[in-house]
């Protein structure tokens, strides 16, 4: 190794520590995943959620992510733009986000909740229900599938 090469690693361990709410064993995990894939993850995600393809996937900060989640490929989880600026989203416990699906403001998505493709969440969704379109509607709910049982 060359003095350049570990030079660069040592910066790349000191900016892991400075970065506050980013896990070291993440930072040197994903150390590259903005350049390669497009993806910007600056929080910790619980063990337990699962990123089906990491490419072009942008979550906010202070977004708050349940355990068990499957996120797609090209999902944003942030704050709406401008003065519409009301929080951050609440992803439940279980919930599945389709490809391409936009989860913006202060809204909560309930546990088990399912969000179809592309869809555009600017409202809370409740829970074990699923929800499609732009702007998000909520299609099919636990109590409409109780209804047909």
């Amino acid at each position: 190794m060359t003095a350049d090469m570990l030079r660069h690693r040592a910066g790349c361990v000191r900016k892991a520590v400075r970065l506050a709410g980013i896990h070291i064993r993440n930072y040197l995990r994903f150390r590259n995943h903005r350049m390669l894939l497009s993806c910007d993850i600056p929080l910790v995600l619980p063990r337990s959620t699962r990123i089906g393809h990491c490419v072009g996937i942008v979550i906010n900060h202070e977004a708050d992510i349940g355990e068990d989640v499957q996120i797609q490929q090209n999902v944003t989880i942030g704050v709406r733009g401008g003065s519409h600026a009301r929080g951050v989203p609440t992803v439940g416990e279980g919930v599945h986000l389709g490809a391409g699906a936009v989860v913006l403001g202060g809204v909560t998505i309930g546990a088990y909740a399912r969000i179809g493709a592309n869809a555009v969440v600017l409202d809370d969704v409740p829970p074990h229900s699923t929800a499609v379109g732009a702007p998000a509607q909520v299609v099919r709910s636990r109590e409409e599938h109780a209804k047909k049982n």
